[in-house]
């Protein structure tokens, strides 16, 4: 028996994808929860509040605003439907946010509101909840820890660990999680599991795999912790203003979410799991030896690689500064195979000079004309009429009264979406015809090359100049159409990212949606990670996708090796330890998993800065 498992081992690094299984029918859902959160600092105050997702809030939404306002020491309110939370800042004064509730409170019962349940969405990155609730399930291990530790120095009678090992292998592997999460929703899943699964490890007396989930709930404490930070630090700036944000109402996802490596790995070792159990109940009538394949399966390694990879890599965002709203969506990495880039984010505010036209009878080359272009064009304000002694730059309008023929056909040329057309005079004569065009941004080649690194790449929106240099093969549209463009990518079964500046509906419509920040724009909300302002981090976190991809593959080894190795265990011994023997595999290849995963995290932490280029030309094709 021993021979054909280690001849399977040589083949375990070679894997690569399983074949998708039918989904189990879906149980009913239980999403949604009864208690209000909020997260006050620095005189600002963001309140959840009920039914702000809802088509016909629009009466609620003034009602609450103008009631808030009426509060003493209220300076404004503003309601964020996308957060589901309502921004109340409080220069006036020092109010009590049991005030601030109660007014609420009091809108809501206007509205019918009252007795509805708030919605489970992602988890807002200042509320203190997600922190407590992981703290508990941390306590929840070190305590199981420290029973099973006395319970072996004393000897005591323990639970069979042929139970105990039931949660985990339900904890990890995703068509039995999803179910439970289905049934009582995800934070109650989450919070069950971790519960039971450290009661039962305790009482069995498996320290090991109490220690391995220690080391994964302080994973994701970090990763709490620091999205709390970020948002500490950046909440002035992002909602610093009196803006008012609508909920996002889009279509539900045509085509479900493709599985990945470690869902597919998850799917088939439980097959595999079974018919081993059942292959030894059969061959032996040995429960405790079914129980052991059965426990051998269990795909923690696979899970908990990428969920440290994830849970670390928000503490390197974090430490850049990049706010990670939805942490899901870092989950979903490993899956991208397709990149968009909304043309906007590649280009700065100021304008440069793009294709000129020297007209017939010039008085100086192409060259020296666009020398004078570069005095007088004005970056910010290019339809400016700027005058040096004898020569003019300004809309042909303004410079040349009565366009000859020539020039118009002129204009025609160097016309493209997103520029200006001017004329360039001498002494009032008419001498070129240019193009002023938004200039690219030092990065943009940067952010171009990860994207087509990360999968294809499609760009958004007036990208005439990209297609030329970079043939991207296919162009999307952008603006109200992009969300709709977005579900028509995933309808094909692709997993998209988005790198836009907004709208919010686009990037929430994408399985991860990066907002680039602007100095003077209202933020993407509806984005899954805000960046910004700049490109550095949007970069960064494109780099990251083929890694994530990488990192879960790598889980995916691990997890077979760890599940041959507790079958091989399992098999070497006493049959009455064969569970015990087979945990030891699963355990331990999923503490290398954990360390992988942070560590190829910390290793994206140490790559070089995007390198900051000269791409003046890249849209424009200009000298």
């Amino acid at each position: 028996m021993f021979g054909p498992l280690s001849r399977l081992l040589p083949s375990l690094p070679s894997l690569r994808s399983f074949p998708s299984l039918p989904p189990l029918p879906a149980l009913p859902a239980r999403r949604n929860r009864d208690s209000r959160r909020w997260w006050v600092r620095r005189g600002r105050a963001h309140i959840e509040v009920r039914g702000l997702h809802r088509i016909d809030a629009e009466a609620l939404v003034s009602d609450l605003e103008t009631a808030l306002r009426k509060v003493a020491g209220v300076d404004w309110a503003a309601v964020n439907a996308v957060l589901g939370r309502v921004v109340v800042d409080l220069a006036g004064g020092d109010v009590p946010i049991e005030a601030l509730v109660a007014t609420i409170d009091a809108v809501e019962d206007r509205h019918q509101m009252s007795d509805e349940r708030f919605l489970e969405r992602p988890e807002h990155p200042g509320d203190v909840e997600p922190l407590q609730r992981q703290l508990i399930m941390l306590g929840a291990d070190l305590a199981g820890l420290s029973v099973s530790v006395a319970g072996k120095i004393a000897r005591s009678a323990r639970l069979p660990l042929e139970i105990a090992a039931l949660v985990p292998l339900v904890e990890h592997t995703p068509r039995l999680r999803s179910q439970v999460e289905s049934l009582l929703g995800w934070t109650s899943a989450e919070m069950s599991l971790a519960l039971v699964n450290a009661l039962a490890q305790g009482l069995a007396q498996g320290p090991i795999g109490l220690i391995i989930d220690a080391a994964h709930r302080m994973a994701l404490v970090g990763e709490v912790q620091a999205r709390r930070r970020v948002w500490k630090e950046r909440e002035a700036e992002l909602c610093s203003g009196r803006q008012r944000c609508a909920p996002i109402h889009l279509p539900p996802r045509s085509a479900s979410l493709p599985r990945g490596p470690v869902e597919r790995y998850g799917d088939h070792a439980g097959l595999v799991g079974l018919a081993a159990g059942g292959t030894a109940f059969a061959a032996t009538g040995d429960l405790r030896q079914t129980a052991a394949f059965l426990a051998a399966s269990a795909p923690k390694a696979a899970r908990l690689t990428r969920e440290c990879f994830a849970a670390e890599l928000t503490r390197v965002l974090g430490e850049r500064g990049v706010l990670v709203v939805d942490g899901d969506a870092l989950r979903r990495l490993d899956r991208i195979d397709t990149v968009v880039i909304d043309a906007r984010v590649l280009h700065t505010a100021q304008f440069v000079a793009g294709p000129l036209v020297a007209l017939d009878g010039a008085t100086e080359t192409e060259g020296r004309l666009r020398q004078r272009v570069g005095v007088l064009l004005e970056p910010e304000a290019p339809r400016v009429l700027r005058r040096s002694r004898v020569w003019a730059l300004g809309p042909l309008a303004a410079v040349a009264p009565g366009v000859p023929a020539a020039a118009q056909t002129a204009a025609r040329r160097v016309r493209r979406p997103g520029s200006v057309v001017l004329g360039l005079t001498w002494h009032g004569t008419l001498q070129a015809i240019l193009a002023a065009e938004p200039g690219v941004s030092p990065l943009a080649g940067a952010l171009l090359s990860a994207a087509r690194a990360a999968g294809e790449l499609l760009i958004a929106g007036n990208g005439a100049g990209v297609v030329r240099r970079l043939s991207p093969g296919r162009m999307i549209s952008s603006g109200t159409r992009l969300p709709a463009e977005i579900r028509e990518l995933q309808a094909e079964g692709r997993v998209v990212a988005l790198v836009s500046d907004g709208p919010g509906a686009a990037l929430a419509a994408a399985d991860c949606g990066i907002g680039i920040l602007a100095a003077d724009r209202t933020p993407p909300w509806g984005a899954h990670v805000l960046c910004g302002p700049g490109l550095a981090e949007a970069c960064f976190l494109l780099d990251s996708i083929a890694t994530a991809a990488t990192v879960s593959r790598r889980g995916v080894q691990l997890a077979a090796y760890g599940s041959v190795t507790g079958a091989l265990l399992a098999l070497g011994g006493p049959r009455a330890s064969a569970t015990e023997r087979a945990v030891l595999g699963v355990n331990g290849a999923a503490g290398v998993g954990l360390v992988s995963g942070i560590w190829s995290a910390r290793a994206l932490a140490r790559r070089p800065a995007p390198v900051v280029s000269d791409t003046a030309g890249l849209l424009t094709g200009t000298p």
